[in-house]
């Protein structure tokens, strides 16, 4: 599995620079020093059969072509494997799911459809998506929960410029996305591999798995409460849980800032550190007693 850090995820700043993260990090075999425009086939509008509204949001929709086996660069030729790998550039500050169910709607097989364009079944598409200003990406795929595309559940991660908390990304999520040097044995295990990245059911295990245990040494830490009083330490931590999540719901919209600062939780946490060691520092110059620096 690759190892894949917060700075890989930073590094990304357009579609190019992602191109160099999938080449060096996932293995994708995609030519050195290129660019999109370069190796991708573009799709138009009419092609996708989209509405006026949807035109609008995504003016961009372009397809990587299947990967090489052999040759040294791409080339467009009859699919030659399961996977659609498809780069979209919304025209906002937000990536919209109903847009993303139009774009799927003009590549899957249906019987209105221009039958000499090439289709997919809606398991088989991984839409990499970004806004007009390169702030927000997300990757995205509908999941084989049902035959009906309309009624496919889509699954998205996604991160911001600058955000902290990528963990889930950097140790599930992308890893699921490598190609193996030598290839998968069959189509079956590629496409079990990829669609693995979407697996909701296993992020929320681990998510559940992490905050049970962390909600454990918490509460083992939580001091004014005697530790016989097992109900009172239970209750106060969790209380302190769900008002920290539901400040992180709402950092998550946009709507709390610190200091200009979006990040709220970190940034008042860095504030809250900073201001303990100085308070620290000035204590042991003072001539305070039994001062530490933490």
């Amino acid at each position: 599995m690759p190892y894949i850090t917060p700075n890989d995820i930073h590094s990304i700043r357009n579609f190019d620079s992602l191109l160099d993260f999938l080449r060096e990090k996932l293995d994708w075999p995609i030519p050195e020093n290129v660019e999109l425009e370069d190796v991708a086939y573009p799709w138009s509008p009419e092609d996708l059969d989209l509405d006026e509204l949807t035109e609008e949001r995504v003016p961009e929709c372009q397809q990587l072509p299947s990967f090489p086996t052999n040759q040294p660069t791409f080339e467009f030729v009859e699919n030659t494997q399961p996977w659609g790998i498809f780069f979209l550039q919304f025209e906002s500050e937000s990536i919209y799911r109903t847009a993303l169910r139009r774009v799927l709607r003009g590549l899957v097989e249906r019987r209105d459809r221009d039958a000499s364009l090439p289709a997919w079944k809606h398991d088989h598409l991984l839409f990499i998506c970004t806004t007009t200003d390169f702030q927000r990406f997300a990757f995205a795929h509908f999941a084989a929960t049902t035959e009906n595309w309309r009624r496919a559940v889509l699954s998205i991660f996604s991160w911001e410029q600058g955000d902290t908390h990528i963990r889930t990304l950097c140790e599930y999520n992308f890893p699921a996305l490598a190609f193996p040097s030598d290839g998968f044995p069959d189509d079956e295990a590629w496409l079990k591999a990829w669609q693995a990245a979407f697996d909701v059911e296993a992020v929320t295990d681990k998510f559940f798995a992490d905050y049970q245990r962390v909600f454990a040494q918490v509460e083992d830490a939580v001091e004014g409460i005697p530790e016989a009083d097992t109900e009172a330490r239970r209750l106060y931590t969790q209380r302190l849980f769900n008002r920290l999540m539901f400040l992180r719901f709402i950092e998550k919209k946009g709507w709390l800032t610190y200091n200009g600062n979006r990040d709220y939780l970190r940034s008042l946490f860095n504030t809250v550190n900073a201001t303990d060691h100085t308070q620290n520092t000035n204590h042991l110059i003072s001539g305070g007693g039994g001062g530490r620096l933490s």
